[in-house]
């Protein structure tokens, strides 16, 4: 299974029956509004959620996302002007990435030109801290399987084995599969491990950046990293 497709999976594990029970032909109704909140979700909790908030604006909580409206004059609510802004405007949210569609966009306006009911958003955040908690466990379960430590990160995980003194197994690293498409970095600094068992890694489209300082790897082992992460950005092969 895709991460992709389970995460919709999650999303109908935990979604209100009263959001789910929305018409989906009107993109203001329940199902606009749902796919709204997953596309801010997926593109701005990174900087406005948890510990990682930029601005003084959490979106995970209530608060945050009354801060943003303007009630009375809802296109110039902050949320709305700083998505509908030019992808080139310093002001324009979010700065890098897929911009919000315009039905999503569309969806948001309609709910607050309809009184903006605290309900839906608040069922919304509900669901989707129960989806973080199961992604979480989800993610712990691989982490162990991997016998690596799991981290979310900018536009995906981190995936580390440096805390250990060995090189994880060759079962460990083709195990990684399970998050190729959204790994962004690992870390092998210091593990032992060797270039026949880095030969065992899948192909990892989204990697930007490995370490791989402190090991026994020779240019075989680095040119099969390089083959497998052809986004790859940082290598750091020191005392290798």
């Amino acid at each position: 299974m895709s991460a992709a497709a389970l995460t919709w999976m999650l999303w109908a594990a935990v979604l209100p029956a009263a959001l789910a029970a929305g018409n989906p032909g009107d993109p203001g109704g329940h199902d606009g509004l749902a796919e709204a909140f997953a596309a801010i979700e997926s593109r701005c909790f990174k900087c406005h959620a948890g510990s990682n908030v930029k601005g003084s604006l959490r979106l995970d909580e209530m608060s945050g996302w009354l801060d943003t409206l303007d009630r009375e004059s809802p296109e110039d609510s902050e949320l709305l002007y700083r998505m509908m802004l030019p992808a080139d405007d310093v002001d324009a949210m979010p700065p890098k990435g897929d911009r919000v569609a315009e039905e999503s966009i569309q969806a948001l306006r309609s709910w607050m030109e309809a009184g903006a009911d605290e309900g839906p958003i608040q069922a919304l955040l509900e669901a989707s801290t129960a989806r973080t908690i199961q992604r979480r466990s989800m993610l712990s379960s691989i982490a162990s399987s991997l016998g690596a430590t799991v981290e979310a990160a900018f536009l995906g995980y981190r995936v580390s084995w440096s805390h250990r003194p060995d090189a994880p197994t060759r079962k460990q690293l083709e195990g990684l599969l399970e998050l190729a498409e959204h790994t962004v970095e690992i870390n092998l600094a210091g593990t032992g491990v060797t270039d026949e068992l880095l030969s065992a890694l899948p192909k990892l489209p989204a990697l930007k950046r490995a370490h791989l300082e402190r090991t026994p790897l020779t240019d075989a082992g680095v040119a099969a990293l390089i083959e497998r992460a052809p986004a790859l950005t940082y290598l750091n092969v020191h005392s290798t």
